[in-house]
């Protein structure tokens, strides 16, 4: 490893993904059948990481940002690649693209090229011409596959076995159709399996289309494409054509508690027990159902039914995501995904529940530079809502919708990052067009930051009658508190697209009443006014505070029109307080120690709230912990 002198800065792969490919081939030689997983065992067994064999790592890693179309071409400068794919790309990548080319030369003419490149090179600085060169002259093979195409190229190698037939009267070979899903065009192997175990390997010409190949016939019971995992294989899930049954092409369902890696060769069901809780449903009890894995799926869903001990109806949530990456063009990802939500609102006089099903479409922009921190995404989605009530003692259920177009830009850098969005939102009665920018501004070395927030918010038009009761109850929030617990108006959901989870929706409890999300104007004291159909804009900010108990100023300013007596006015507000942090924008206690005096004289008439301590708040945001989008976002 130190004899050559290859300038990694240049030729990172050829540094690093070299070495990493020898170091694999030591463990593969010296210590085979190593796992990945050598202890503890127990925890090996019970996720399910037995198979995974010690050099899946570098499969691993290579896939972790492949499988997010965030990846890089492997023959860039070592400046080029952003801090997570040099692992992933150089190092990972790296040694799969070495143990492709020894698997399509063969042992013994791979060995004796790498023997020679090392005593030609040693204590000189090889280049990818150098390495070429000798490779070619060993093998015989022009090998622009790998010197051209694969190390300059960020798309993946994905090939799949689509029939394997067997011709007429003759009994020598079986015909294997072959499809290209990406267009990069590698040798390629197939394998004849037996009861798991490869019996004989074929290697064939690389292809940019879809070709028939005749394979050996044999005691076979499986075709697989790639079946001594050789390859650089981005998919190996549609590799695997099996030779009798009706269906030959799908693999095994696993049941698996709680989760595991990916698997390419089983279908994942993970389960586990689930317990939550509101005001009206009480205890919720169910499990969840999923197949959220590392590394990630272009295909993702759970579903988690629950049962609610107060209300004995049956609630939980759902959500199924289909991702296309396209590997080409301006895009880096389309998500499709329809979610549901059902829980109950009200217990007393009887249950009554809100369901709710979101279909939504997420496009994210690929950017030219893959290094920079900017992401630029448009989401659409309709939410759905079907929502019971009480009329003249009767259960009645009425159905809106609401559709919302957002555009977001977020630079995500690690020094004073900031984003900005722009919302627009349609229902059967209302349009209103909302921005937002948020500012995180560093000091203390980093250690400490202020946040500040800008929001505007207009209606386009909003026909919805003074007196029509019926939701929705399209407004823009001020403080994102609950429904106040006005009995008259049990309905009237200000958080009228049900995306944020209160433990107490409508505000009976006189301590859960006091849950406050962030959302439009962001103030955090426990108020009703500034809940406007006309418009709002506020600032808000955000301080923590260094030292060692975590504390936080925050302060927020702001007006909005409201109309009275057939006249829009303007009115000023106003907070400062305290936050105690304790994880921060998950939970946190809010103290408001000065407000203007509309919000005060609201909280002492309308709400009843006389005390200082009565006017506390707190913030709860679970989708913050939402362990399914954690996997979906996990990055090192």
């Amino acid at each position: 490893y130190g004899t050559l002198g290859t300038n990694e800065r240049i030729y990172p792969w050829m540094d690093e993904g070299i070495n990493s490919f020898y170091e694999n081939r030591y463990f593969e030689d010296f210590h085979p059948g190593a796992k990945w997983l050598q202890r503890p065992k127990f925890v090996a067994k019970a996720f399910d990481l037995e198979d995974y064999e010690r050099n899946y790592v570098s499969q691993l890693m290579y896939l972790f940002t492949a499988t997010k179309n965030q990846s890089q071409a492997l023959g860039l400068h070592a400046d080029e690649y952003t801090s997570t794919n040099y692992g992933t790309v150089v190092y990972g990548k790296g040694a799969l693209a070495m143990q492709h080319l020894r698997g399509s030369l063969g042992d013994s003419i791979f060995d004796m090229a790498m023997l020679e490149y090392a005593q030609r090179w040693q204590f000189k600085h090889p280049g990818p011409k150098d390495l070429r060169k000798i490779l070619e002259r060993n093998s015989g093979k022009d090998l622009s596959w790998f010197f051209d195409e694969l190390l300059n190229t960020s798309i993946p190698v994905d090939y799949a076995i689509t029939k394997v037939k067997k011709p007429k009267d003759y009994d020598h070979f079986v015909y294997v159709s072959v499809k290209n899903k990406t267009g990069v065009t590698t040798p390629y192997s197939i394998t004849g399996m037996k009861k798991g175990e490869a019996i004989r390997t074929v290697w064939y010409d690389g292809t940019g289309t879809d070709t028939t190949v005749q394979f050996p016939a044999g005691d076979f019971d499986m075709y697989r494409l790639d079946g001594e995992e050789d390859m650089v294989e981005y998919n190996r899930s549609n590799n695997s054509y099996r030779k009798n049954g009706m269906l030959h092409k799908a693999e095994p369902v696993k049941f698996q508690f709680l989760g595991s890696l990916d698997h390419p060769y089983k279908n994942q069901l993970f389960l586990s027990p689930f317990v939550g809780w509101n005001n009206y449903d009480k205890t919720l009890v169910g499990f969840a159902f999923y197949n959220h894995s590392l590394p990630f799926k272009k295909l993702e869903f759970e579903l988690v039914p629950t049962f609610g001990t107060a209300s004995g109806s049956i609630t939980g949530t759902g959500r199924i995501y289909y991702n296309y990456m396209p590997h080409r063009g301006k895009l880096e990802r389309v998500r499709f995904g329809v979610t549901g939500k059902r829980f109950s609102y009200l217990l007393n006089p009887e249950p009554l529940q809100w369901n709710k099903i979101e279909p939504q479409v997420l496009f994210e922009l690929k950017l030219k530079t893959p290094r920079s921190p900017i992401r630029l995404s448009l989401n659409l989605r309709s939410a759905n809502i079907i929502q019971q009530y009480l009329f003249g003692g009767e259960t009645k259920s009425i159905h809106y919708y609401v559709n919302e177009a957002r555009f977001t830009f977020a630079n995500k850098r690690r020094l004073h990052p900031f984003s900005a969005s722009v919302q627009m939102q349609q229902g059967e009665l209302f349009m209103n067009i909302s921005a937002k920018a948020s500012f995180r501004i560093h000091y203390m070395k980093a250690k400490e930051h202020v946040d500040v927030d800008l929001f505007v918010g207009g209606f386009l038009y909003n026909n919805k009658a003074a007196n029509d009761i019926r939701p929705p109850h399209p407004v823009f929030q001020l403080s994102g508190t609950t429904g106040g617990g006005n009995e008259k108006l049990l309905m009237f959901q200000d958080d009228y697209m049900f995306d944020h989870h209160f433990l107490d929706r409508n505000g009976f409890d006189p301590y859960l009443s006091h849950q406050v999300v962030t959302k439009d104007g962001g103030f955090r004291s426990m108020t009703n006014i500034g809940d406007t159909k006309k418009f709002l804009a506020t600032v808000t900010t955000d301080v923590t505070m260094p030292g060692p108990i975590p504390i936080s100023l925050f302060a927020g300013f702001g007006a909005y029109v409201f109309t009275s007596n057939g006249k829009d006015k303007i009115e000023p507000v106003a907070e400062l307080g305290i936050s105690v942090v304790v994880i921060e924008d998950v939970l946190e206690f809010n103290m408001p120690l000065v407000t203007t005096k509309n919000i005060k004289q609201n909280q002492e008439t309308a709400l009843g709230l006389d005390k200082f301590y009565e006017k506390f708040t707190f913030t709860l945001n679970l989708a913050k912990v939402d362990p399914f989008k954690t996997i979906r976002n996990f990055k090192f």
